[in-house]
């Protein structure tokens, strides 16, 4: 069933964004120095895996939007442009060349020209290059060796670790079909569409995007590994791929 946001979700976006905005603060600083982000758009040739967190982030900010639209420009231009994104996100459910581990021959669904959900984008992306290391790709300066500067210690950790606390404080009471990596575009898309239409898509598209990572505990990214909670600290869980997302709860 399509997913919903609650009241009490929107408090915890609230707090995702605070922990956004030190991440902010940092990417800030480091823009100042040699070692800048250069805009390359490279690092978003890429299909992303995210929390189920996330995603609802994203698809209520995105709805958010469209009731500015909606106030600002009225009802045909808040329903092209909402048709417009979910159409993107339908047509990255049909990229052949997109593997589990997020590599595609495309961008990201949400870049078009530039990164369309910039100020709302997820973890990932906020932490390369700039609490994390780059890939050769990236056409930033690099140091003596042959790598860039970035932010690390105790700080950092504890910004890690608070995001990490987070997504599980939102699963925390849902049906466990909320605490999935999964990806992206039908991560948000589980908000956004009907039971219905989220049936036929299944019907129409490959397996391989409805293969989710169980567990919140298993959100295994760089900067997870470099400056998150251990996983001893956790609790021990095998990472289970191959898991069918479920959508099994009614919008409110």
């Amino acid at each position: 069933m399509r997913k919903s946001v609650s009241t009490s979700d929107i408090s915890t976006f609230a707090k995702l964004d605070m922990i956004y905005n030190q991440v902010r603060m940092l990417e800030a600083q480091q823009n100042e120095t040699d070692y800048k982000c250069l805009g390359s758009g490279k690092c978003c040739s890429i299909g992303l895996t995210i929390h189920m967190t996330e995603c609802a982030h994203i698809a209520f900010r995105l709805r958010q939007q469209y009731y500015l639209y909606l106030e600002d420009q009225g009802r045909a231009v808040a329903d092209e442009w909402m048709d417009g994104v979910v159409e993107s996100l339908k047509e990255a459910m049909f990229d052949e060349s997109w593997q589990i581990g997020g590599e595609t021959d495309r961008k990201c669904v949400f870049f078009k020209g530039g990164c369309t959900i910039y100020g709302y984008r997820p973890m990932v992306c906020r932490s390369f290059g700039t609490i994390t290391t780059v890939d050769d790709y990236c056409p930033r300066i690099r140091n003596a060796h042959g790598n860039i500067d970035y932010y690390s210690g105790p700080a950092v950790k504890k910004i890690v670790q608070s995001f990490q606390d987070l997504l599980k404080e939102y699963t925390s009471g849902k049906d466990p079909g909320y605490d999935m990596v999964v990806y992206m575009p039908l991560g948000v898309l589980s908000f956004l569409l009907s039971t219905e239409e989220l049936e036929e898509l299944e019907r129409m598209t490959d397996a391989k995007f409805w293969k989710a990572v169980d567990g919140w505990v298993n959100y295994r990214v760089q900067y997870t590994k470099e400056h998150g909670h251990g996983y001893d600290h956790l609790h021990e869980q095998a990472v289970s791929i191959g898991k069918k997302l479920v959508f099994d709860r009614e919008i409110i």
